[in-house]
């Protein structure tokens, strides 16, 4: 009897041998079918995203870029030119009152104006003569002569 538990021992080991070598290789073959379908599902996935984004790219490419809004330089000069023009304008209407009370100014003040004014004349004078450019030098010569008319007002 001894024998026969022995053999029957054999054999409930080869039996669950067998079962645990099918269940191990049932559950090793079934495993990867999980990945490798999500795999294949994240690549199908790229592919349809990837093509998308160069459809698109490929559209923009295609499209005529929109136009920035750009100012014009020569808009953005004239402003400033009449800005300057303005301010121009607001200091010889100043300078044209205190002419006017000149005549009231005391001695001191009269020479402390026409040193101004010498001051102002000379600098006109090295900058028109530094001048390359010759409309810059004929607004200095300009700056100079009125300059002179109010040296002779003071």
């Amino acid at each position: 009897m001894s024998s026969w538990l022995r053999a029957l021992r054999l054999h409930a080991v080869l039996v669950c041998t067998l079962l645990a070598s099918v269940l191990a290789a049932h559950v090793a073959v079934a495993k990867p079918d999980l990945p490798f379908a999500l795999l294949d599902s994240f690549d199908q996935v790229f592919e349809r995203v990837y093509g998308a984004a160069e459809r698109k790219v490929t559209k923009l490419e295609a499209a005529d870029p929109p136009a920035s809004p750009r100012p014009d330089v020569l808009a953005l000069l004239r402003a400033l030119e009449s800005h300057v023009t303005a301010a121009c304008d607001t200091a010889f209407a100043r300078l044209a009152v205190e002419l006017a009370v000149a005549g009231s100014l005391s001695a001191e003040r009269r020479q402390a104006v026409l040193g101004c004014i010498e001051r102002h004349l000379a600098e006109a004078r090295t900058g028109a003569q530094r001048a390359t450019d010759p409309e810059l030098r004929a607004e200095y010569e300009a700056t100079c002569e009125r300059l002179r008319e109010v040296r002779r007002m003071v």
